[in-house]
């Protein structure tokens, strides 16, 4: 499983938890999903005024293909 960039420890945790409960329900989908994670931080990198804010100054980034936030 590929590790992302600086994620506060306890998002990384829940990344490689449900990365791992994605690989339970299908060998390989927990890659797919931590793809699909690493794809949106590069979304979130390229134009992060993009995406919406939500609270105070905090954005949030939906992905299309599994039902997961990231926030930012």
């Amino acid at each position: 499983m590929k590790r992302l960039g600086a994620f506060h420890p306890e998002a990384q945790q829940e990344l490689n938890e449900a990365a791992i409960w994605y690989d339970d329900r299908r060998a390989g989908l927990g890659d797919s999903f931590v793809d699909a994670v690493s794809a949106k931080v590069v979304d979130i990198c390229k134009m992060p005024e993009r995406f919406p804010i939500v609270h105070n100054n905090v954005h949030q980034a939906i992905l299309r293909r599994f039902p997961f936030v990231v926030y930012f």
